[in-house]
């Protein structure tokens, strides 16, 4: 029986602007049927919403640069696997992430599998050698042409805890293997992530494809708005909405990663 849920979110620099609508919208939508803990992984000085109910739990992280405050992921949560242990299960969100309707664990938990991952939207019905896997055979985040079978986002991934940190940990070791020799994947822990995939599938549950919508996608009645077309959440099953870092509202992408 799954008592807790753990959810790993990073906020360094200004992504803190992100976190208020992100957290209103994972306690009314995703799991709710169970208690979840927050770990928020910030240099903000400045209060963060849910602290004062003590299920976020704040934990310093400077900020190392792009594209290093993303790449270094599992670096920054294998430091702090301690916390992790009494969870039943981890699950990383993205910054830029908020969940617009329910997510139960009959949908995500109810797998023999061990990870749960979600598809990159822009390539869904894509041909998977017209994707953007790293094909550098330097790097050990290399898929070669006509392997593959789905390109995961970074943006959403989880599983249980022990599956999850024990993927953090094969990541972080292959990406500290490329750093040695002056290597960055393509995609950064994206690329990793998906290299995973493709190496352990038989562990790995992969969502419904219309679970994931990205702002910039075609959906919009057009190109300068940002509010996502009705009609299209009306006909499709969206659960989770990437939201576009380039937008004013939040300062826009280069405000964010300090540039």
């Amino acid at each position: 029986m799954v008592k807790n849920i753990g959810i790993l979110y990073i906020a360094t620099g200004r992504y803190h602007v992100l976190w208020e609508d992100f957290y209103k919208s994972a306690e009314k939508h995703f799991l709710p049927e169970l208690p979840k803990k927050y770990f928020l992984f910030s240099d903000y000085e400045g209060s963060f919403l849910g602290e004062e109910s003590g299920n976020v739990h704040r934990i310093y992280q400077k900020k190392l640069g792009w594209p290093y405050d993303t790449l270094m992921r599992f670096d920054m949560f294998l430091k702090e696997k301690e916390r992790f242990k009494e969870l039943d299960y981890l699950f990383f969100v993205n910054a830029n992430m908020i969940f617009i309707k329910d997510i139960h664990q009959n949908e995500v938990l109810a797998s023999d599998k061990e990870l749960i991952m979600i598809l990159q939207p822009w390539f869904i019905g894509l041909d998977i050698d017209k994707t953007t896997y790293d094909r550098n055979p330097l790097s050990t985040s290399y898929i070669p042409y006509g392997e593959g079978e789905h390109y995961v986002m970074g943006s959403f991934n989880g599983g249980k805890t022990s599956a999850f940190l024990e993927m953090c940990q094969q990541l972080n070791d292959n990406i500290y293997l490329d750093l040695k020799k002056d290597i960055i994947a393509l995609w950064h822990d994206e690329s990793h992530l998906n290299h995973y995939c493709w190496r352990n599938k038989e562990k790995i549950f992969i969502l419904p494809d219309s679970y994931l919508l990205d702002e910039g996608q075609q959906y919009f009645p057009s190109k300068k708005s940002h509010y996502i077309n009705p009609l299209y959440l009306k006909n499709h099953d969206v659960r989770l909405v990437m939201r576009n870092k380039n937008h004013y509202r939040f300062g826009g992408e280069l405000h964010e990663r300090d540039y």
